[in-house]
């Protein structure tokens, strides 16, 4: 059973940590476990977890395929691995092995990809996963999960332990939206019905999550109706919820931390395609990604327009206010809200200051 909060705010703890926690206590209650990292465990929260568990802890270095395969190796004498990089090195640099030494061969591992889709920020293009839930929801035997914060990231990793297969869990390392009240717990190939609706439906996964709500709740307020679904599992998708939505709402909005090709809104369109055809709008990028700076409260032009009050940022509460119509209209000229909601989502990436000056860093 899940209980969503009344308030949805950013949670306390970063997900990494509630990641090398839960790892701990698996660790310790099954010698089975076994962590494989790809020389990034300081990131990841896992140096603690390593020298606790010494002897249930493997640094492959990088070398992600064959690390992929040494733990296709150890589940094929009864271990358990839960195997550890960045999200577009787990996925992209050791597809094969993914898929041959895993999949193929139905072996029981745990695949951990952290900083999916746009969340590396800074680290730039090459560290952006746009395709990793494309790519690996086309190979048989392969369950997606994409959790939404900390309380559904820890149930899933207790609870797939004991499920044999090919899991693939996307992480963000830093904090995000708490959605759930801890000590909740999540049926996987289930969605979450997070909101109620009869207009439109919202169908949203991982930090995407939070976001949706918010645009939900706007939109009560001025009449309109938003069903809020959390598509937490990508593969096997929920057709039952999808099915039920474009019956019972006007249109359905697909919001994903991914390509808009072969993610989550590919899978729902599937579905809707094969079993109840309604007007679908997919949000998420749509190419591979590029760094636009926008300096908040500044003279700097963008095609011949100056930034108008964006917003503002006070260096003393900290505190960051942005306009957000206004933004918009400076960005792509378009102030409709749904496709706001999407660029928005999608563009104010990360944020940082200097001179008491606001910057957001978009990817379009």
């Amino acid at each position: 059973m899940y209980k969503v909060c009344n308030n949805i705010e950013t949670e306390a703890r970063e997900m990494r940590e509630v990641f090398a926690d839960t790892m701990m206590e698996l660790a310790e209650n099954d010698k089975k476990v076994i962590y494989l990292d790809g020389d990034i465990m300081n990131s990841i929260k896992m140096v603690p977890f390593s020298k606790k568990f010494p002897k249930q802890t493997i640094d492959c270095g990088i070398q992600e395929a064959n690390m992929v395969g040494v733990a296709a190796g150890m589940s094929s004498v009864g271990l358990i691995p839960y195997v550890h990089t960045f999200a577009p090195f787990i996925t992209r640099r050791a597809m094969d092995q993914v898929f041959m030494s895993c999949a193929y061969a139905k072996l029981n591992v745990r695949l951990i990809g952290s900083d999916p889709g746009m969340t590396a920020t800074s680290n730039g293009g090459t560290h952006f996963a746009l395709e990793d839930i494309g790519t690996l929801r086309s190979i048989p035997n392969v369950t997606i999960i994409d959790p939404s914060d900390s309380t559904m990231l820890k149930d899933c990793l207790i609870k797939t332990k004991d499920l044999y297969g090919v899991y693939y869990m996307r992480l963000s390392r830093k904090k995000v939206d708490k959605i759930y009240e801890d000590g909740s717990t999540f049926e996987i190939g289930k969605a979450n019905l997070i909101r109620e609706g009869s207009d439109i439906t919202i169908i949203a996964n991982g930090f995407a999550v939070g976001d949706a709500i918010r645009v939900s709740d706007d939109l009560k307020k001025e009449g309109i109706s938003v069903r809020v679904l959390d598509m937490f599992t990508i593969k096997p998708i929920d057709k039952e919820a999808i099915i039920k939505a474009a019956k019972e709402t006007k249109a359905i909005i697909t919001v994903e931390n991914h390509n808009i090709i072969g993610g989550l809104g590919s899978a729902v369109s599937e579905v809707l395609c094969e079993n109840c055809p309604c007007i679908l709008k997919r949000l998420g990028a749509k190419k591979a990604p590029t760094y636009r700076v926008i300096v908040i409260n500044s003279t700097t032009k963008r095609e011949g327009r100056p930034i108008q009050e964006l917003g503002h940022y006070n260096p003393k509460t900290k505190e960051m206010k942005l306009d957000k119509a206004a933004a918009l209209e400076w960005i792509t000229g378009d102030d409709e809200r749904l496709f706001w909601f999407g660029n928005a989502l999608f563009l104010l990436v990360f944020v940082w200051t200097f001179e008491n000056k606001l910057y957001l860093c978009s990817m379009f």
